[in-house]
């Protein structure tokens, strides 16, 4: 997940500096690490309530 958000910053500070012409592969590469970055986080967060969801369950279980 780091490594995309660097590659992500990384494609818009070229962004930036970039031609016109450039610029609309740059915005291609950008869109396409943010979806990855997006689904990455989604899928981290999702786990992670799971993770949670099943301790508060087991939680209840033991004691209620």
């Amino acid at each position: 997940m780091g490594q995309l958000s660097r590659e992500l910053r990384q494609l818009t500070r070229r962004y930036r500096v970039s031609t016109l012409l450039e610029r609309l592969g740059i915005s291609q590469l950008r869109d396409t690490a943010h979806t990855q970055l997006k689904s990455l986080r989604k899928a981290k967060n999702m786990k992670r309530k799971a993770r949670d969801r099943t301790k508060k369950t087991l939680a209840f279980t033991t004691n209620p």
